[in-house]
């Protein structure tokens, strides 16, 4: 049996041992009886405990961890353990969902489940040591015992902390994009509570997910309609009447869903602390509050102006302001269900929609001290519409990412507008890099946008998301704890490396408007062999073409030479130490 500690951003195949991440395949991976970890200070650095079986059976493992002593202490409570579970994809364990160890009714062992895992040779723990923003600069050293049946396995830890604390508002947007309500099938005590939405379970769940993603540097951004305009439950307020008596009845359930979310509270007791959430999708959609019967009269208008004065009266007097209110139209025409797409606007007629709205909300926006701000999901028609009234009608833009990299000369007119810029994408799911992850809030940085959204992050699907999860695991960053007796998300490996990657982000966010973001980008380029054309794309032959000519097939082929960058040489652990010397005053390079 071998027992040894490995870094963050690779993960060991449970049946072989092998290195999933390929490009690293070629680093001394297996860091033996001693690790060195480099961090800023008010950050999470993380590790893994990486147990090879050989064929053998592990049936009890204690893990213990001493203070870490330099210049002060690290205390040992900064620790958090949890066990790593392995899934079945494409003829491999991929490990991938976390379940806190010692908290939960899973005891860590290898197998760790014979009917999941019959075949399970190598067991893992992930850690995660958060450094205190108190903690001075300097090195640090500890010990971590680990008992296996018996047989005490002995680690020594260094961490050099920089002088340079990470700030606790991240500097980029993590937008875990999901649909309402998405969780509550996965959670049989909630689902088969026909209550939920009243008693205030439902709402104990979700903010679960809004905890986990703040805590992870990310956004839980959960849209409350259907494509078919149908507001869930208790995502909007109640409203009763019609035309100049339409009015909302009751805010009641409407403040206990959102207010802890709107002033911070259901945010306390994290390590970034209390803050409102940066957004918040709006109900308002093509069917809510009016009805789409009425589209065309005037009714609608006033309907729909009404409902909206009550909303931006009732958050300025909640003193709801520091959240971005979103009016979204997720509708498109392919569903049938309208005649107009309001996302991705494809067809240039279907553009007039903005306008129509923005004239029914502008004096109403114009007038409120609350952020409401109309937003659009770009893609085929991104490259017309930001040089186009549509960049002052929308405040936030979230933009296909190849479709954005053909223009760079739109970021500038943009900003300068004071406009929040998004790229969106997929993940590949457990099969693909971590790699893959890292390379979103390079993006954001490179780019000099905002953010970015994964889509989708809560798509459970019906299968065994323990064994084989839906779509790979490409639709989610979390879990439903219930097979371990937690009502409530636990994290992925995923979602872990997320966060990562993002206090980089957001370290190199921190240098803007100095000179040192210019050398972190050089060494950001440096790592990963770009050139002019590695971030920014070639435009297509069809990019004057109408948009609604364009085919799948085309963009396709557009995106080919052009793959996202997993496969590079590129080293976040490198990056990462480059720009941690840069923002404490060190060379780096």
């Amino acid at each position: 049996m071998e027992v040894y500690l490995i870094k963050d951003h690779f993960r060991i195949d449970g049946l072989t041992g092998e290195v999933i991440e390929k490009e690293f395949s070629g680093d001394c991976v297996k860091h033996g009886k001693s690790i060195v970890l480099e961090s800023a200070r008010n950050e999470y650095v993380s590790f893994q405990v990486v147990f090879d079986t050989k064929g053998q059976k592990i049936s009890k493992v204690n893990i213990d961890y001493s203070d870490l002593r330099g210049v002060g202490t690290i205390s040992r409570n900064e620790y958090e353990t949890y066990i790593e579970w392995f899934h079945k994809v494409n003829g491999k364990y991929i490990p991938d969902a976390l379940i806190p160890y010692g908290k939960t009714n899973l005891e860590f062992k290898v197998p760790l489940d014979e009917e999941y895992l019959r075949n399970q040779r190598v067991g893992a723990l992930w850690v995660d040591l958060f450094i205190p923003e108190e903690t001075q600069p300097g090195y640090y050293g500890g010990k971590i015992k680990v008992d296996v049946d018996g047989t005490t396995h002995e680690f020594e830890i260094t961490v050099k902390v920089h002088d340079v604390a990470l700030c606790n508002e991240s500097r980029i947007y993590a937008d875990l994009n999901a649909y309402a309500d998405s969780i509550s099938a996965v959670f049989p005590r909630v689902a088969e509570n026909p209550d939920r939405y009243n008693d205030g379970s439902y709402f104990e769940l979700e903010r679960q997910f809004h905890r986990m993603a703040y805590e992870h540097r990310c956004i839980f951004h959960y849209l409350p309609y259907r494509h078919s305009g149908i507001v869930v439950d208790s995502y909007a307020p109640e409203i009763e009447g019609e035309g100049l008596d339409i009015r909302v009845r009751s805010w009641e359930r409407f403040d206990r869903h959102f207010g802890p979310l709107l002033d911070g509270t259901a945010f306390e007791g994290t390590r970034r602390g209390p803050a409102p959430i940066k957004f918040l999708y709006l109900p308002f959609n093509f069917c809510w509050p009016a009805d789409f019967t009425k589209w065309g009269k005037k009714g609608y208008r006033t309907e729909f102006r009404r409902i909206m004065k009550e909303f931006t009266r009732h958050f300025e007097e909640k003193g709801w302001t520091e959240t971005y209110m979103e009016l979204f139209f997720n509708h498109k025409k392919r569903y049938r269900f309208f005649p107009f797409d309001g996302d991705e606007t494809r067809f240039q007629e279907d553009g007039v929609i903005f306008e129509i709205f923005h004239d029914y909300v502008k004096d109403i926006f114009d007038e409120t001290d609350a952020k409401f701000i109309m937003r659009t999901d770009s893609s085929w028609s991104y490259g017309l519409h930001y040089r186009q009234k549509y960049a002052d009608i929308c405040r936030l833009w979230v933009v296909n990412s190849l479709i954005f990299s053909w223009f760079p000369e739109s970021v500038r007119p943009m900003k300068e507008k004071g406009n929040i810029v998004f790229i969106y994408g997929g993940s590949g799911g457990l099969p693909a890099s971590l790699l893959e992850l890292f390379v979103w809030p390079m993006k954001a940085v490179v780019y000099g946008i905002d953010g970015f959204t994964l889509w989708n992050s809560t798509g459970f699907g019906k299968a065994d998301y323990l064994e084989t999860p839906f779509a790979l695991g490409s639709e989610i960053y979390w879990y439903p704890g219930v097979r371990f007796g937690l009502n409530g998300p636990i994290p992925s490996i995923r979602l872990k490396a997320l966060r990562n990657f993002m206090q980089t982000g957001d370290l190199m966010k921190m240098a803007e408007g100095t000179g040192k973001l210019d050398k972190i980008i050089d060494v950001i380029n440096e790592h990963f062999h770009a050139d002019e054309n590695f971030w920014w794309r070639e435009k297509p032959a069809f990019i004057n073409d109408p948009p609604h000519t364009w085919t799948n097939a085309g963009l396709s082929d557009a995106a080919a030479g052009y793959r996202e960058p997993v496969e590079s040489p590129a080293k976040t652990e490198k990056i990462k130490i480059e720009t941690l010397k840069i923002m404490d005053g060190g060379e780096g390079k």
